[in-house]
């Protein structure tokens, strides 16, 4: 075994995809299939119940925000097609309000921090607090509101649709962007009494950004202000090695024929196998991580990636996943392609629907940070993608040397290029002094 050797990165990107729906498999046998049995794996205390389990689960992510000393709640946010959403809010900041007499704290405007693919709400608080962006904006006065899209493991319910059935993960980005992004919005409003949110979003959650507000202009008046870090729209130019296979050889599609409908393993069996083996070679596991997510290019706290690797990936469908590779494979930003017939069905054209970016709404203020090494987010398909924003719209665009894609939110660097003129714009927009 020791002299087999696997030729092409391809070969082990396909692997390592194979390996983790294998993973998602087994951590979802059934007690009586006569097969592996691998409940030793489980911890003893685990509830096998999955309400207790996603309370176990949410309770451990406010644990992590309590550590550095700020408050955490947990909020379920239904969306009109029946997922149930978790958004978990930082309210208030102690470091804050020492800057601040009692009387002179305002009441803080909310903003809404949406992940990327195969991400979660841990996004933003992976480094430490001087340097994730949940706590920067917290400390510096704002109400910080964490997205967890449909089907990554804090958003794995629904009001009549259980997550093993093929149907619960019958959704892509697009329905993100049809539902959870204006349900997570009209609820922020609601809770909060502010007539708008503020909006930053990463790889994927700029795409959900762009598609909600192509099917809502009204959106532009609810979230006006938006920055995007390592935005996605077309992806003719990817370079990243994970999602070219994908791509190339229809994976994803063979993944979903033979019944894998979620993308990504168990979160709590995946976790009990990855945080040893990063702990034992946190070289080994950067690399594992670096393939899918590609290589990072500036500075980055090692000694998290133990914490990094026991909480993503967060998962998505695996249709989602395909839809990606269209995008890389059709060479432009549209609807899932159905095939012509059931297109009909769900466009009533035989075609999908190409998304139409210079349609955006002129009122939105947008901030876009791209990354001059990003394989995912491909330098030339920012500038397209810029290109075709309504040009009264972008009022900044900042391309990062030496950034790669996954550098907006590991790099330890990302607070002085980009988390502080994040502040600087916003604090100017809401004309909000510190």
């Amino acid at each position: 075994m020791n002299k087999l050797k696997i030729g092409s990165l391809r070969t082990n990107l396909i692997l390592i995809c194979l390996i983790f729906q294998l993973f998602n498999r087994i951590g979802t046998l059934e007690e009586g299939i006569n097969v592996f049995s691998f409940s030793s794996l489980w911890d003893s205390k685990n509830d096998t119940s999955s309400e207790s389990s996603s309370e176990s689960q949410y309770s451990e992510f406010c644990q992590i925000i309590k550590d550095f000393g700020y408050p955490c709640e947990i909020h379920s946010v239904m969306t009109k097609d029946g997922y149930k959403l978790t958004l978990f809010r930082i309210p208030d900041s102690h470091y804050y309000k020492l800057r601040k007499s009692v009387s002179d704290v305002p009441k803080k405007q909310p903003i809404l921090l949406q992940h990327g693919l195969l991400g979660s709400s841990i996004t933003w608080v992976i480094n430490n607090k001087d340097q994730s962006l949940a706590y920067i904006l917290a400390d510096h006065g704002y109400d910080v509101w964490l997205m967890n899209s449909r089907g990554n493991c804090y958003s794995c319910e629904h009001d009549t649709l259980n997550s093993e059935s093929k149907e619960y993960w019958d959704f892509t980005f697009e329905d993100m962007a049809k539902y959870d992004l204006p349900a997570a919005v009209d609820y922020i409003i609601n809770v909060t009494g502010f007539p708008t949110v503020s909006y930053v979003g990463y790889s994927q959650g700029t795409m959900i950004f762009f598609i909600s507000n192509l099917l809502y202009p009204d959106l532009a008046d609810k979230v006006p202000i938006a920055f995007l870090l390592g935005p996605v729209a077309n992806v003719s130019g990817i370079q990243n090695g994970f999602l070219r296979v994908l791509s190339g050889y229809g994976a994803g599609n063979m993944l979903q024929f033979l019944g894998f409908q979620r993308f990504s393993p168990s979160p709590t069996l995946f976790r009990w196998l990855i945080v040893d083996f990063c702990t034992q070679c946190e070289t080994c596991c950067l690399s594992i991580i670096e393939s899918i997510v590609g290589p990072h290019h500036a500075s980055f706290n090692r000694s998290r990636m133990p914490f990094i690797s026991s909480h993503e990936p967060g998962g998505t469908s695996t249709k989602n996943m395909i839809h990606y590779t269209q995008l890389i494979n059709q060479k432009q930003f549209q609807s899932y392609d159905y095939g012509e017939v059931d297109n009909v069905n769900h466009y009533n054209s035989t075609k999908p629907i190409v998304f139409n970016l210079s349609k955006l709404s002129p009122k939105l203020k947008l901030y876009i940070y791209s990354g001059s090494k990003d394989t995912l987010s491909n330098p030339v398909d920012v500038a397209s993608l810029v290109g075709q924003l309504p040009k009264e719209s972008v009022k900044k665009w900042k391309i990062i040397k030496d950034f790669a894609h996954i550098d907006f939110v590991w790099s330890i660097a990302a607070h002085n290029v980009i988390y502080d003129d994040i502040l600087y714009n916003l604090d100017d927009h809401l004309n909000f002094s510190q």
